[in-house]
């Protein structure tokens, strides 16, 4: 059986919340960054994922009646009727009043707490029992080895695939030095990695192809911004810390997705369960990260979207380049653009927005486990 059809996806897919107002589009610009995205034609559509980011520091989240209330010092509040949210990012030093979590509670509107860094504190979601069938065989498939890897194969695969696509796409109008030989290596990784006997090996597969595939990046884009491969805890430059704080905003997507159809989210096929870690969401969220991500960040950095002066550099090897306030509100506007644009899905041929294509991946998954599809076939990219 092949993956589900585009009838079935609109299906099954959740109820978006309602269009957007005036005041939701003066929360995009100050608190928020929501709003309608917008096709090639210029015809809008409502976001599947209407996220509130609380950004501000000492930014306090209330509530009156059906609406929340979003406090920061010395600005106008500003009001959200609770049937316009999908999901709250309160980044850093914010306060939530108890009425406001209840209120997001009873609309079954999580709530991510993280620090200003994007580190993941916890979540606030209600408990949702109508999934234990599903769980039962998601459990299932995570001790049959086979089954496990079969899966892990595709996200890898899609990750190699999507991140060949968009170097081939970079390429295009930028000069790189040895470009065939770095497609040809990860053309090869892309390959193997439909072969290998286990995740350890898949892992490898995977860490060649990021090596080429980072390495490349690093002389596509302007030597000033330092950028010499992919480093985190802590990220020493300005592109790596872009990339972090995007996959984590894109970690937290997929995770609500994932929630809201039943999965469990702490259990993932390639990687591990871990104290505070969603496993499944960095499954799923691998086919993403280059045409979501690492597309913008490297739009923002090769186009002066930001500048150096944007970044506070490390004064010693063990601290962080930190991304000033207003280079976070530029990153996540650029995300809410990117995830609400739209693009005709390969597989289907029909335009969606990459949620809704996210949340596709997450319902064949589903199908995956129901035994109602037979494999598990990644997005990928037209070059």
């Amino acid at each position: 059986m092949t993956a589900p059809t585009p009838a079935l996806l609109d299906q099954a897919e959740p109820q978006p919340p309602a269009p957007a107002g005036a005041e939701d589009r003066e929360v995009g610009a100050e608190v928020a960054a929501e709003g309608d995205g917008e096709d090639d034609g210029g015809q809008t559509h409502d976001p599947l994922l209407r996220t509130l980011y609380l950004l501000e520091h000492r930014t306090a989240l209330s509530r009156d009646g059906d609406t929340l209330v979003v406090s920061v010092p010395e600005r106008p509040a500003v009001r959200l009727p609770i049937h316009r949210l999908h999901q709250v990012l309160a980044f850093g030093e914010t306060s939530l009043s108890s009425g406001a979590i209840a209120l997001c509670l009873q609309n079954a509107v999580p709530v991510m707490i993280l620090s200003g860094r994007g580190r993941y504190f916890g979540v606030i979601d209600p408990l949702r029992t109508e999934s234990v069938s599903l769980q039962r065989e998601q459990f299932r498939t995570f001790d049959d080895e086979p089954r496990c890897l079969q899966l892990a194969c595709g996200f890898v695969q899609g990750k190699i695939a999507n991140s060949l696509c968009m170097l081939r796409r970079w390429v295009r109008h930028r000069p790189l030095p040895g470009a065939d030989d770095v497609l040809d290596r990860m053309r090869l990784a892309q390959a193997r990695a439909g072969r290998v006997s286990n995740v350890a090996e898949l892992r490898g597969v995977e860490g060649a192809a990021a090596a080429a595939y980072w390495q490349a990046l690093g002389e596509l884009l302007p030597q000033k911004w330092r950028f010499a491969g992919r480093k985190r805890q802590p990220a020493p430059d300005p592109v790596n810390s872009m990339l972090s704080y995007g996959y984590t905003v894109l970690y937290y997507n997929v995770l609500t997705l994932i929630m809201a159809r039943g999965l469990n989210p702490h259990l993932g096929f390639m990687h591990r369960p871990g104290r505070g870690h969603h496993a499944l969401a960095s499954d799923l969220m691998e086919e993403f990260r280059a045409p979501v991500v690492d597309a913008l960040v490297f739009d923002m950095a090769a186009n002066r979207r930001v500048e150096l002066d944007d970044f506070s550099w490390p004064e010693a090897a063990d601290e962080p380049c930190l991304m000033s306030a207003q280079a976070r509100r530029k990153l996540i506007n650029a995300f809410e653009r990117k995830m609400n644009s739209t693009l005709e899905h390969p597989q289907f041929g029909v335009v969606l927005d990459y949620r809704r294509i996210i949340d596709g991946q997450v319902l064949q998954l589903v199908n995956v486990l129901h035994g109602q599809a037979a494999s598990y076939i990644p997005f990928v990219m037209r070059a």
